[in-house]
């Protein structure tokens, strides 16, 4: 079991089973090396901001990793705390941080802990932007004029580094989090009908 793996000193991946949806997998290791990453993408941006050798700097690219920082706070806390669901790390929706945070946001919480959680430091226009920013500062779009590597400026670049900070720091601060996947139940679905 795994109260019988801890009281070993085991830390290895555990898995929760949710009585109302999928099942989560909670891995403190490789929650640590998921905030490391993100960490590193923050380096990276730093590095993509300042000219060097006669090289211009690539705002553009500052933002795209900058998403990418945020996006691995988020797995890391929630890996760390609620655990991650299959459908989280694959596909299209391991990329939606707008969902994370919505549903992490609104999700039934059942300690103080889960509810300071809930509390990301980030606005969800900030968030859309974000997240909207990691597509168009990498891929040309129909209908879209400009190259994408000229649409994202030196203060865009500031606003995402500023944006992905708060993300790191968050998730290094979160304590517990609760499942992304319980969402609050409206007490009004279960009002006995006046009939």
């Amino acid at each position: 079991s795994g109260r019988a793996r801890a009281a070993l000193g085991w830390s290895g991946p555990t898995r929760q089973s949710a009585q109302d949806g999928p099942t989560r997998m909670v891995d403190r290791q490789l929650s640590a090396r998921f905030l490391q990453e993100a960490k590193v993408e923050l380096v990276c941006v730093r590095r993509l901001m300042k000219e060097m050798d006669g090289l211009r700097t690539v705002p553009p690219r500052a933002v795209f990793h900058c998403q990418q920082a945020a996006e691995m706070a988020i797995n890391s806390a929630m890996l760390r705390t609620c655990g991650l669901a299959e459908d989280e790390v694959a596909g299209g929706a391991a990329h939606d941080i707008i969902d994370f945070v919505k549903r992490i946001r609104t999700a039934e919480v059942n300690t103080e802990a889960q509810r300071r959680a809930q509390n990301i430091p980030i606005s969800d226009e900030d968030v859309d932007w974000l997240k909207r920013a990691y597509l168009a500062s990498r891929y040309p779009k129909p209908g879209r004029f400009g190259v994408p590597s000229v649409l994202y400026e030196e203060p865009d670049a500031r606003r995402a580094l500023r944006l992905a900070e708060r993300f790191v720091e968050w998730a290094e601060r979160v304590e517990d989090l609760p499942d992304p996947g319980k969402t609050r139940r409206r007490w009004n679905q279960f009002e006995e009908s006046k009939t």
